[in-house]
């Protein structure tokens, strides 16, 4: 996770961990980290906090409050075209908070519908690794499970028609 949303304390919000030599190092939006002796347990409930960050954002700065905020800053742009015009860079962080959130929502969608598979197929993408995978990877993703999954369906309805 990249991004927080409105009121929301980025000291609190985990943006990812990894672990290094029996410890795991947990990293804030606010740039801050803190380091813990590695357990499973501790792993767990990491993957679970970040899993409500996620959905507590997926609530809080919807999709498309994002692409309105974007077009309404875009055509202030244009508006004022002048030297006191905003940074197009800003534009650019609205492409990358929209893109992720698109990611996430896919993420947030899979997970309870094919946790099985994504396991077996893609273990190593995870709520922690996300922001790892491209939304164009994430997507391919989805598109391989999905239909991974209705080959199963067929399959067993055929098992189910010979007997």
């Amino acid at each position: 996770m990249t991004f927080g949303w409105k009121n929301a304390n980025l000291n609190n919000l985990i943006k990812n961990y990894e672990i290094l030599y029996n410890k795991i190092v947990i990293y804030y939006l606010d740039n801050t980290c803190k380091v813990l002796d590695y357990s499973k347990e501790i792993e767990e409930e990491l993957q679970d906090k970040l899993f409500q960050q996620a959905k507590e954002r997926q609530q809080n700065d919807t999709l498309k409050n994002i692409i309105e905020s974007r077009e309404k800053y875009a055509l202030l742009s244009l508006v004022l075209n002048s030297s006191h015009s905003p940074s197009y860079n800003y534009l650019y962080t609205f492409d990358e908070k929209i893109q992720e959130l698109k990611k996430y929502d896919i993420y947030l969608k899979m997970k309870d519908d094919l946790a099985e598979s994504l396991k077996e197929g893609y273990p190593s993408l995870n709520i922690n690794t996300l922001d790892n995978f491209t939304l164009r990877e994430i997507e391919l993703i989805k598109s391989n499970l999905e239909r991974k999954e209705k080959n199963v369906i067929k399959s067993s309805k055929r098992k189910l028609y010979t007997k």
